[in-house]
């Protein structure tokens, strides 16, 4: 068998269109990590309502890596410390991760690498920061010109399946981090009471709304603001850049939507 290998898990609490996880799946047998590291970002470390959404992200990330037959280990600490150790706890050969270029993760992924060996995929942006240069191979200072030559690169490579399995090692329990405890009680209630109130603000309006109208409403907006939507002359080309720009819409949560097509729309930021 194989030696084990460790997925480390940042940002990019996802198993679908996860490079990272299809490397490691390759690999050998995969141990899935998440660190509260709370020392890497200092002064941008997440606050109460961030940590909120971490919470029920993570308790959907568990969920989904328990129905592929393995379990997310969660961790705090220091993250070359806290993956030193448990490669050494397990045997894992090497850390897989999807690359960060915010330079608290930059800083971290070298002190990783310090210790173990580190293979980072790219897998967060259309397309890789620096990786589109002008003529001269500088970065483009204004955007029109920027989005022309990225047009050249479209449409982008297709969407990652989500793995039937994760192949799985004997893992360790120690040190395990619960998720409820990543949250205080106070901040968990007052981001639940503001959605509360949203999700009954929207609904209220969706009596009034005809074919193709949306309401968007939030705790910005002074008011609701009312939107038209227009439905699409044909429908998305699954080998064209319509198709995957509405895909990765969807995926990245910017809007959400409750239903596309002749019914009423209600879509909140």
């Amino acid at each position: 068998m194989s030696d084990p290998v460790i997925l480390w898990f940042r940002r990019d609490l996802r198993l679908a269109d996860q490079p990272a996880l299809a490397a490691a799946c390759r690999d050998g047998p995969v141990i899935p990590v998440y660190i509260l590291d709370d020392d890497a970002p200092k002064h941008h470390a997440m606050g109460g309502a961030s940590r909120w959404w971490l919470h029920h992200s993570l308790e959907s990330l568990a969920a989904d890596i328990k129905n592929k037959g393995s379990r997310l280990i969660l961790r705090r600490g220091k993250s070359a410390e806290v993956l030193a150790k448990l490669a050494k706890e397990t045997g894992a050969a090497r850390v897989h991760c999807i690359r960060h270029w915010e330079p608290w993760w930059r800083n971290a992924e070298r002190a990783v690498a310090k210790e173990l060996e580190l293979c980072c995929h790219d897998g967060n942006y259309l397309a890789r920061p620096g990786s589109i240069t002008t003529g001269a191979g500088k970065p483009f200072r204004i955007y029109t010109p920027f989005w022309r030559a990225l047009k050249q690169h479209m449409p982008p490579a297709d969407p990652l399946q989500r793995p039937r399995d994760i192949p799985h090692d004997v893992l360790s329990q120690l040190g395990t981090l619960f998720v409820h405890r990543l949250t205080n009680k106070q901040d968990r209630d007052t981001v639940e009471s503001a959605c509360g109130d949203l999700d009954r603000g929207a609904a209220q309006f969706i009596p009034m709304l005809g074919p193709g109208e949306a309401i968007i409403i939030g705790p910005d907006l002074p008011a609701p603001l009312p939107v038209f939507i227009h439905p699409p002359t044909s429908p998305p080309d699954s080998r064209g850049p319509s198709y995957q720009s509405f895909w990765r819409a969807r995926r990245e949560g910017d809007v959400r939507v409750a239903q596309l097509g002749d019914e009423p729309i209600i879509a909140e930021p």
